[in-house]
């Protein structure tokens, strides 16, 4: 997406996100629409982190809670602990903006360069990364 949205030269500011869509034919255009809803679905699984940051937080506990269930399931099945799953020793709230900074926010710069209006979502993405770095565990019951 990146290297297609900078060679066709598409911008926000041109508002030229049409031309994401190649329309040399019928199998081109059903092509990159394709590829741009396969993007745009990745990008709502991955859109927790560009809503407001109760929200964020909330969803953020929730899922790490589905992890760590697997890293007690593993622990007791004396299998290795899987990334991120062991509740004793992952901090979640430092696990944040490393995964906003390198795979949202970056998705979500490119999407806005195709459709503007997300830029919203972009914005409070990298206002919750600032949030998430000053934000400690202990913190959680405020």
């Amino acid at each position: 997406m990146k290297t297609k949205i900078a060679q066709m030269e598409i911008s926000a500011a041109a508002k030229n996100g049409n031309l994401f869509i190649d329309r040399t034919s019928g199998k081109t255009i059903f092509a990159s629409q394709q590829q741009l809803l396969e993007i745009s679905l990745h990008a709502a699984d991955l859109s927790v982190p560009t809503r407001n940051f109760k929200t964020v937080k909330t969803w953020t506990y929730l899922l790490f809670e589905e992890f760590f269930i697997q890293g007690d399931l593993e622990k007791e099945k004396n299998l290795p602990v899987s990334f991120l799953c062991d509740r004793e020793t992952t901090n979640v709230a430092k696990n944040q903006p490393g995964f906003s900074n390198f795979i949202v926010i970056p998705l979500f710069t490119h999407l806005t360069e195709l459709m503007p209006n997300l830029k919203p979502m972009l914005t409070q993405c990298k206002a919750n990364t600032e949030l998430w770095t000053h934000y400690s565990e202990s913190e959680e019951d405020k």
